[in-house]
């Protein structure tokens, strides 16, 4: 067996949420009837079709996440939730904004996941909900280790660079 084949074998091997039979393990005899093996076959497409859709979802909430974050008067509010649950009403005070205009910039974090609204007697309070927060935190995370090593490198360069045309200038 070449080796290409071996490694790509033991590749597929790795990979948990491939079922038995595509990953190469052999399938007992009463699995090889072609009905079970059509079945095998639509469940594994139907897999990679959630696979695709969860994916999908995770880069919509985030794209959600950032949109409702770009607006400074969403920020405010987020900031304000950070603190403590509040009203509409008692957002719409500080930030000199009407109660209306409150309640859309409130829909849009509530869409994206930001925030909660939840309903006490009369009154609905918001407050902050997490999970969004968190998905944005990590994927600017992972982007800052990125570039903190590109920009690490492009100062070393420029120190580096500094250095030899001073040392030129003094010879």
């Amino acid at each position: 067996m070449p080796q290409e084949s071996r490694d790509a074998t033991k590749a597929r091997e790795k990979i948990p949420f491939l079922p038995s039979w595509a990953r190469g393990v052999p399938l007992p005899p009463q699995a090889k009837h072609p009905a079970r093996l059509l079945n095998r076959l639509v469940d594994y497409v139907l897999l990679m079709v959630i696979l695709n859709q969860m994916v999908d979802q995770a880069e919509r909430r985030l794209s959600f996440a950032f949109h409702a974050l770009s607006d400074p008067s969403r920020r405010q509010i987020v900031r304000r939730l950070a603190v403590q649950p509040c009203t509409p009403s008692e957002l719409a005070k500080p930030l000199h904004m009407s109660l209306q205009g409150v309640i859309k910039h409130v829909a849009v974090l509530e869409r994206a996941g930001i925030i909660r609204r939840e309903k006490r007697g009369r009154q609905r309070m918001l407050s902050l909900e997490g999970a969004s927060l968190q998905a944005a935190a990590a994927w600017i995370t992972q982007y800052r280790a990125f570039w903190e090593t590109r920009l690490d490198g492009l100062a070393a360069h420029a120190g580096a660079t500094a250095q030899r045309s001073e040392h030129h200038r003094g010879a």
